[in-house]
């Protein structure tokens, strides 16, 4: 992975021209002030003012005012806006405006905030989607 940017203040991370290694993943804690933005699959905590990005997998918090996720894995997602692609394990969104936009079955999300959206189940306040299936598989 190659860091680019202002450190803590703008934080862009990408993979290495020519490495296309897809089990590759970032891990740690990333912090910046204004805006992150991540480039692949991404492990830990990752935190901004303004807005997160991660162009792949999460496994961790992801925590801003905006979040934007391509895929989900086992991840929360901690501001005012969060929107996740899909889910693909168990998916935790806390804000004013939470979203997933394709529902995939073999996994669960759960959405706190005043508009809740997984796949076309729009429920304010609290929206749970595949908890109990995702918990009896997990047996």
């Amino acid at each position: 992975m190659r860091n680019k940017g202002l450190p803590f203040i703008l934080g862009c991370t990408e993979r290495e021209d020519g490495v296309d290694d897809p089990n590759e993943v970032a891990r740690g804690i990333r912090i910046s002030l204004l805006a992150e933005d991540h480039k692949g699959d991404y492990q830990g905590a990752i935190c901004s003012g303004g807005l997160t990005t991660i162009d792949g997998n999460l496994r961790g918090v992801a925590i801003g005012a905006i979040n934007v996720i391509t895929e989900s894995q086992s991840g929360t997602m901690i501001g005012a806006v969060n929107y996740s692609h899909t889910n693909y394990n168990l998916l935790l969104q806390i804000g004013l405006v939470n979203k997933v936009s394709e529902f995939d079955p073999k996994g669960a999300a759960i959405q706190i905030g005043l508009y809740n959206r997984i796949g076309e189940q729009t429920i304010p306040l609290v929206n749970v989607r595949g908890l109990v299936d995702w918990c009896r598989r997990k047996k």
